[in-house]
């Protein structure tokens, strides 16, 4: 995902890609930022769901915070780039694949949740179709599970990406 130059500039609350210091620094402040964009997506996807039961959330709010968690996942991935060049050691490095597919998944439910905040203006204006709409609830109930996962998994405890992979296969 690439930053659109029409839109604010992102930046992050916990990293400082310009003092990276140790990795021990690095993860503590990659799993901060994690848990940060974390809480941004499931509000999103809150809102998104009450928007297609009808309560009045603003559609704005929900995109531009979409538009905050790619940003936060572009500018991670470019740091994540530079932590890469540091020495590590095997725990370190599958803390690090680990945080990275964490940002991933979580820039992923954030894309599916701003789809439902889409569908929610169809709903609307009658438009969504009631097999849509079953859809819609079984991808919303996989996207709660999957919110559920990594915030009970905790990111800022991950130690390798088995644990995540393996409480999502549950």
């Amino acid at each position: 995902v690439l930053p659109n130059e029409n839109k604010e500039e992102i930046t992050l609350s916990f990293i400082d890609d310009k003092n990276i210091g140790n990795t021990a620094i690095a993860m503590a402040n990659l799993r901060k930022e994690a848990n940060a964009m974390l809480e941004m997506t499931q509000t999103n996807l809150i809102q998104s769901v009450g928007r297609m039961t009808g309560i009045n959330y603003s559609f704005e709010e929900i995109d531009h915070r979409e538009d905050k968690i790619n940003g936060i996942n572009y500018k991670v991935a470019e740091y994540m780039s530079k932590v890469s060049l540091l020495q590590m050691n095997q725990q370190e490095s599958d803390i690090c694949n680990a945080l990275y597919k964490s940002f991933a998944d979580i820039e992923r439910v954030g894309d599916h949740a701003f789809n439902i905040a889409q569908y929610s203006l169809e709903l609307d204006k009658g438009t969504l179709d009631a097999s849509m709409c079953a859809q819609i609830n079984e991808l919303t109930a996989l996207l709660i599970k999957t919110i559920d996962i990594l915030m009970h998994e905790d990111v800022l405890k991950i130690e390798s990406d088995g644990e995540v992979i393996e409480a999502i296969e549950q």
